[in-house]
């Protein structure tokens, strides 16, 4: 079972989308593989103001950018490929902050 938080994304004057974010320990780096495609990218979340819970401050949040690359390579070579997108995933992440040592 996978451990996760839901939260609210930054709106603009209204309250943005709520997502799920899988906590984890620490983040990869971009070039590891996760969750068996390459991280291409990690950008830090902003959260709304308003969230669904208090604890919700407990976490740092990121979405993490990762590719197919296999799969790219592959219609690359047989003249499939199709716009760079279609091989992108999204997932958001959490990581609890140390507020001990904050």
């Amino acid at each position: 079972m996978t451990n996760t938080v839901e939260f609210n994304l930054w709106g603009d004057e209204i309250r943005g989308a709520r997502r799920e974010a899988e906590i984890i320990d620490a983040l990869p780096d971009v070039g590891d593989d996760y969750k068996g495609m390459t991280v291409r990218k990690i950008k830090s979340v902003s959260l709304d103001p308003e969230q669904p819970r208090d604890d919700i401050y407990n976490y740092d949040f990121y979405k993490i950018i990762r590719e197919d690359v296999e799969s790219k390579e592959y219609d690359q070579e047989h003249g499939y490929l199709e716009s760079d997108d279609t091989y992108l995933f999204e997932d958001y992440v959490a990581i609890e902050k140390d507020l001990e040592n904050e």
